[in-house]
C-alpha cells in the first residue's frame, strides 16, 4: 500500500514560500554585488506582499554591512 505524503506534487513555485528560496537563493549570490542587485530585485517581486518587511529585515541583518546601497536601492521602491 502507497502511504499518502501531504506533499503534492503540482505545487508550482510561487506556491512555495518565495521567501524561503529567497533565504536560500541570496547567500549563494552575495559574492557578486551585481547577481546580487539582480536576484535582490526578483525575490522582492516574487515573495508576498505580507513577507516583504520579513525580507527587508532579514536582507538588512544578513547583508546590511556588505550592501547598504543596494538594499536601499532595492527597497526604495517598495511601499512600506
Amino acid at each position: 500500500m502507497i502511504k499518502e505524503t501531504k506533499q503534492t506534487f503540482n505545487e508550482t513555485p510561487d506556491q512555495c514560500s518565495m521567501l524561503d528560496y529567497a533565504k536560500i537563493i541570496l547567500p549563494k549570490v552575495s559574492l557578486s554585488k551585481c547577481l546580487f542587485r539582480k536576484e535582490l530585485k526578483k525575490c522582492i517581486n516574487w515573495v508576498e506582499k505580507e513577507q516583504l518587511h520579513e525580507l527587508y529585515s532579514w536582507c538588512y541583518k544578513k547583508f546590511g554591512n556588505s550592501y547598504p546601497d543596494v538594499l536601499s536601492e532595492a527597497f526604495a521602491n517598495v511601499a512600506a
